[in-house]
């Protein structure tokens, strides 16, 4: 048991501050509980935390984690509006299923993932083939469930930009107003852009693990 301002006290605490392999310039409850597991400094603590404040390489260190910027996200995760206001939307696949006309031939076929930005909640919808054809007539079946969304966020995949771009949207609004030749807005995220559609992504790769 020392003392925190004995000569040894502080010499315990600096070297294990700046020369320990596990503890050096870390938290003051790290350096604490290694300084414990040598002696018992009274009011130690406080004696850490002077020598720590003090320390020019811990300043250091404290300026190059608040230069550390967080990925972009798209101001739609952020958004309030209702569930699937911003939609992100990719194809999982092939699967095996059997066919509707010969039950014992088994065919492939594409699961499409619509995933909410700003709730988190998924819709699958099946396509029969990798077509643009099959985008359109899941999206139709997505649309019928839960609404025409705002803005989808989909990858750089033929048939899904062909399909956003191409289709025209004819429908009435809660007023019972008529609209017609709508399109919904799109943007495609580059390859690997985790930060653009990671959760879809999260989603299908629980999706392929069950």
């Amino acid at each position: 048991m020392v003392y925190k301002h004995s000569p040894l006290a502080y010499s315990l605490v600096n070297d294990i501050h700046w020369h320990s392999v596990a503890a050096k310039h870390s938290g003051i409850e790290t350096i604490w509980r290694y300084v414990l597991k040598t002696a018992y400094i009274i009011f130690g603590r406080e004696l850490v935390k002077k020598i720590k404040l003090h320390c020019e390489r811990c300043r250091y260190l404290r300026k190059k984690v608040i230069d550390v910027q967080m990925g972009p996200i798209s101001k739609y995760n952020i958004t309030l509006a209702p569930a699937f206001y911003g939609t992100q939307a990719d194809i999982c696949g092939p699967f095996k299923a059997y066919s509707l006309h010969h039950r014992r031939t088994t065919i492939k076929i594409w699961l499409i993932v619509y995933c909410c930005m700003s709730t988190s909640t998924i819709v699958m919808k099946v396509m029969d083939d990798y077509s643009t054809q099959a985008f359109i007539q899941s999206f139709i079946r997505f649309s019928c469930e839960v609404g025409y969304p705002k803005f989808m966020l989909i990858d750089e995949g033929s048939q899904l930009v062909k399909g956003c771009e191409t289709m025209q949207l004819c429908f009435k609004d809660i007023k019972g107003k008529l609209h017609k030749d709508m399109k919904v807005e799109f943007d495609t995220c580059p390859v690997g852009g985790h930060n653009f559609n990671g959760k879809v992504e999260r989603e299908i790769r629980q999706i392929k693990f069950h």
